[in-house]
């Protein structure tokens, strides 16, 4: 009988395991929006290679100078880790805007931090200022953590961070038009996602939609939309390129 008892209790802690195991996607550990991403780009069958994080909020703030632009793009800079002689600062100026940037750039890592003040006349309304931070990394780790520096930079002058967060992989060579849309239905699948729009062309396709996953949202029309993602071939290298962002993808196809 304790025999019998013993091999029930195993068998029930691994059918426990294994329904564990059927619901990572849900588990709360899964607190940030990179890791639905990466499922959903696993499912695909691609790797993930570059991440892109963009973060921009208007902040209120009165009409800066461009040394007072200048300030915060350094204090942001220097809370990234980067030192003065690290990135390149350039100031350009319109009728209709003024702005002051910061670039960071290596093999691995482009950083760019802006501030920008905005003279929307044709709105005839005042003065608009805007901080936008984008960081890309080649083999990327610590995805979360750029999200967090981000909306935490842009938080300390006073804004609410929109962050918009790209995952890219590829395949090597050129799916068939029904490999591209069986990859595309894995990976929404793989998150739980609900299909919004999709569209198709030779050499693209791509799904937008909303997944249970990731708290983030972004209304388009009456729908909610939080995850996108793209299959485009490149003759160049011969490759088909695989984009997943959240709550879109903000880079070029």
């Amino acid at each position: 009988m304790k025999r019998y008892r013993s091999w029930a209790q195993i068998g029930a802690l691994i059918l426990l395991t294994c329904f564990l195991l059927s619901l990572r996607p849900y588990l709360p550990a899964l607190a940030t929006v990179e890791d639905p991403l990466i499922y959903a780009m696993e499912a695909t069958g691609a790797t993930v290679q570059e991440l892109t994080v963009h973060g921009w909020s208007k902040l209120p703030l009165h009409e800066l100078n461009d040394d007072e632009m200048a300030l915060i793009i350094r204090q942001a800079m220097g809370k990234m880790g980067f030192k003065d002689d690290q990135y390149e600062m350039s100031y350009n100026r319109s009728a209709n805007h003024r702005q002051v940037k910061a670039e960071a750039r290596s093999e691995q890592l482009n950083v760019v931090a802006m501030v920008q003040v905005l003279y929307p006349y044709w709105e005839k309304k005042g003065h608009e200022v805007y901080m936008i931070i984008n960081i890309d990394k080649v083999k990327p780790e610590g995805g979360a953590g750029l999200q967090s520096s981000i909306t935490k930079l842009i938080h300390d002058n006073g804004g609410s961070a929109r962050v918009n967060t790209c995952l890219v992989g590829w395949l090597d060579g050129k799916l068939e038009e029904e490999e591209k849309v069986s990859k595309l239905n894995s990976a929404f699948k793989a998150v739980d996602a609900v299909v919004i729009s999709s569209l198709s062309y030779p050499n693209l396709a791509s799904y937008t939609g909303f997944t249970p996953l990731i708290s983030e949202t972004l209304m388009v029309g009456q729908d909610r939309v939080n995850i996108n993602v793209a299959i485009r071939y490149s003759q160049y290298d011969n490759r088909t390129y695989v984009m997943v962002g959240s709550p879109v993808i903000t880079r070029e196809y």
